[in-house]
């Protein structure tokens, strides 16, 4: 990380801008996730249970640690979580072929339209949100919300698509 006198300057304006930015980002993550959560009740899922859920989905195969890394949860969170899907037969664990203290995840059939579920929920809150944004301007908006995310050592998927 750099040092934060080397890229920030003191200016009132400046200052005023960074911590407008800081303050909206934090409000929209949690007015969505409460949106996501209230939407999701009807599929008997938490929007953390989604979260986990969608990431296994997006990434069969990963492991418990990996998991918990991708989505920047303590171990000891996603493990709860893992025990709450499983018995409702959401996922699957089966040992890892190279290293047996490891499980590789799988999200079941049912697990699968749960995922479909929540994508839906979160796709049409997101879409309602942006439905005044010209498209150009929702272009925009994901370009530096990509390159805010790279900041923060997010890797841009719009490099990669």
């Amino acid at each position: 990380m750099k040092n934060i006198r080397s890229v920030y300057h003191d200016s009132q304006t400046e200052k005023r801008t960074i911590e407008e930015i800081g303050r909206m980002l934090s409000l929209i993550y949690r007015r969505q996730y409460e949106q996501i959560g209230d939407g999701l009740k009807k599929t008997g899922l938490t929007a953390l249970h989604s979260v986990v859920l969608v990431n296994i989905y997006r990434h069969p195969g990963l492991n418990q640690n990996e998991l918990a890394e991708l989505i920047s949860i303590e171990k000891a969170t996603v493990s709860r979580i893992l025990m709450s899907l499983e018995p409702q037969k959401l996922i699957e664990r089966q040992p890892d072929e190279t290293d047996r203290r490891y499980n590789k995840l799988y999200v079941t059939r049912l697990g699968e339209e749960k995922v479909k579920e929540s994508l839906d929920i979160q796709i049409h809150i997101w879409t309602v949100a942006l439905a005044a944004m010209p498209q150009p301007d929702r272009e925009e908006l994901r370009a530096r919300l990509a390159q805010l995310g790279e900041c923060f050592g997010f890797a841009r998927r719009d490099k990669e698509e």
